[in-house]
Parts: C-alpha cells; sequence; structure tokens
C-alpha cells in the first residue's frame, strides 16, 4: 500500500516501478491485480501499467482487464 498523504509518504507510481518484474510476472501467471483510489491515480496507474505490459509481454494493460486480471474501484 502507498499512502501519499500520511505517516511515510510514498506514491503508486514509484513502487509500480519498483516492483515492475514481479507485477508483469503476475499478470503472465494469470494473477490479478487491484487497483483502488482517485480517478486521477487510476489514468496513471493504467498508463504505467499499458507500458509495461507492451514492453514485457507485447499486449496492452486491456488485454488483462477483459481477462479479468486487472480490477478497479476508482472514485
Amino acid at each position: 500500500m502507498a499512502y501519499s498523504r500520511e505517516g511515510n509518504k510514498q506514491y503508486v507510481k514509484d513502487l509500480l516501478e519498483r516492483d515492475a518484474d514481479f507485477i508483469a510476472a503476475t499478470l503472465a501467471g494469470e494473477g490479478t491485480l487491484m487497483v483502488c483510489g482517485s480517478l486521477a491515480m487510476q489514468h496513471d496507474v493504467m498508463q504505467f501499467l499499458d507500458a509495461l505490459c507492451k514492453e514485457k509481454h507485447g499486449k496492452s494493460i486491456s488485454h488483462y482487464e477483459s481477462h479479468g486480471q486487472v480490477l478497479l474501484d476508482c472514485y
């Protein structure tokens, strides 16, 4: 989890970059990613994931969304 407004401030994008190989492997292994938070954060996260998936697997993030591997609860 990343909290940008309290405690040790972290940003989701920084954690995604740190764990990019794990995230790519999770999706390749039919794992599921769950994203919740603001719509602005969702936009940035999805851009990052799309670029990552294209680089690592040659597929867009929408491929994983359509297979139920990316779940979003953003507001």
